[in-house]
């Protein structure tokens, strides 16, 4: 959450993961990287999702790339009920074909579940998501890796393994 960076608010706040300015600005380089310049933007509708991707537009706006859509889809504690359907088909509208994707990994299972199902993870498109979706403590990422999980990019922090690790 961007706003957590104002010591006026919170001056005991110790942060022990980096902000997602970081990880927006690991993004905007592979972007670049790929040479994409128009995308769709889909986030959770929680403050993990709304505020994940804040500096990424930022940048965007700044390199006068196009951010086409940014959809939000609803979130709650019964995963089955996560639908992103019609913003999932809203996005195939516009014709874009890179889709940033941000939200926790257990929503992010299920939006790329209906994505598949809509044909939007064949080839020709390309999804990037965030380390919420990557992150490697989580059940919904399985071996073998199922076909809708096949061909993303995206985020993972790395994890020191230092000293104070082992401890």
């Amino acid at each position: 959450d961007p706003t957590l960076v104002n010591r006026e608010f919170f001056p005991y706040l110790l942060r022990m993961s980096a902000p997602d300015s970081v990880q927006s600005r690991a993004l905007v380089d592979l972007v670049t990287h790929f040479g994409w310049t128009h995308m769709a933007i889909l986030t959770s509708s929680d403050d993990y999702g709304i505020h994940g991707l804040v500096e990424f537009q930022a940048i965007a706006a700044r390199r006068k790339w196009n951010i086409v859509s940014v959809q939000q889809f609803q979130t709650g504690n019964d995963i089955s009920v996560v639908n992103a359907t019609s913003q999932l088909k809203y996005i195939v509208g516009t014709g874009v074909r890179v889709v940033i994707l941000n939200c926790l990994a257990q929503h992010g299972v299920r939006v790329l579940q209906q994505a598949e199902h809509l044909g939007m993870t064949r080839s020709g498109w390309a999804w990037v998501v965030t380390d919420g979706v990557t992150t490697k403590n989580t059940k919904y990422l399985t071996s073998p890796v199922p076909s809708y999980l096949q061909g993303i990019i995206g985020t993972d922090p790395d994890v020191a393994q230092g000293n104070l690790h082992r401890e």
